[in-house]
């Protein structure tokens, strides 16, 4: 059987001990991102930019990460409800960064129905990532 997401659902997906909650783009977010991201081929910086942004409106919660204190990790949200800067100053230090990014970007096309995100440019699945069952 198939699902079919609303944007208000939230996704999630496993890298290695940690779950990363993605919410599906609307119609009007993804032609925006489309858009950003062809213009944006030849310039590395624009490119990188509009990736931010798209885990910006894409990622919602994270769970498995504790601070150097211990205490888990909570991903902040600003007040259109989009991830902090900080935020992601903080995620851009992770080992698993371009996984992360990857899905964001996988999410503009569509939402993987078997479970399984797939690498854009080899084909082949992302090595310890997992879309969980909801």
């Amino acid at each position: 059987m198939t699902i079919l997401y609303s944007t208000q659902d939230r996704i999630p997906v496993e890298i290695d001990d940690m779950v990363f909650y993605f919410a599906p783009f609307s119609q009007k977010q993804k032609m925006e991102f489309i858009t950003k991201i062809q213009s944006a081929k030849d310039s590395p910086e624009k490119l990188i930019a509009s990736t931010i942004d798209m885990l910006k409106v894409s990622l919602k919660k994270v769970d498995g990460i504790t601070r150097p204190n211990g205490e888990n990790w909570i991903l902040k949200l600003d007040e259109q409800n989009k991830v902090s800067d900080e935020s992601i100053d903080e995620l851009m230090n992770l080992s698993c960064i371009n996984e992360i990014f990857t899905i964001a970007g996988c999410f503009v096309n569509s939402i993987p129905k078997e479970g399984v995100i797939l690498n854009p440019q080899t084909g082949e699945p992302l090595k310890g990532v997992k879309v969980k069952k909801t």
